[in-house]
């Protein structure tokens, strides 16, 4: 896992795709995808394109072979 590579991440409430855009120990920076969900989320989404930090234990599941190549 490294930059570019997209992971689900539970933060709060909320379960959204992320591109991963800086890894520092174990925290990451990432950029909102939420148009990736399939879900209701519109483009005028407050989280859309939104830059979040969160650490790898934050991870659901990985977007290898769907959304990029590991």
């Amino acid at each position: 896992m490294g930059a570019g590579c997209f992971i689900r991440v539970k933060y709060g409430e909320n379960l959204d795709w992320v591109e991963v855009i800086e890894i520092e120990g174990d925290v990451l920076t990432g950029v909102l995808h939420c148009e990736l969900d399939g879900s209701i989320c519109k483009v005028e989404d407050d989280r859309d394109k939104k830059e979040i930090k969160f650490k790898k234990n934050q991870i659901i599941n990985l977007g290898c072979d769907n959304f990029c190549w590991c």
